[in-house]
């Protein structure tokens, strides 16, 4: 068959490329460099691929569970944002499924 890669958002930032796609970047990032982002893989028609954690639209859901402070942090910084920002970018870019675009193609 054929392998087709749909690589993750990323951008530049201080001269160092970070992803910018889902789960902590998502929840860490200003919403402005995730934009920024989406933007300009539209200007070069490149497809912005996100991702999202299911348990990060629920945080009242997860277990509290004991992680060292850096697991921690990275685990669980900005969960309660993560909606809110889903949710803004849904409103500002049109998304589709991956079966979808490769349809179009």
């Amino acid at each position: 068959g054929t392998l087709i890669e749909f690589p993750l958002l990323v951008t530049k930032i201080l001269g160092k490329t970070i992803p910018v796609a889902g789960g902590f970047y998502l929840r860490a990032l200003p919403i402005k460099i995730i934009k920024s982002a989406i933007k300009s893989y539209e200007r070069k028609e490149i497809p912005a691929s996100l991702y999202i954690h299911s348990w990060e639209l629920t945080p009242e859901h997860i277990p509290d569970i004991k992680l060292p402070r850096k697991n921690h942090f990275i685990t669980f910084h900005n969960i309660g944002k993560t909606f809110s920002k889903m949710s803004d970018l849904l409103k500002n870019f049109e998304f589709t499924t991956f079966e979808s675009y490769l349809s179009q193609i």
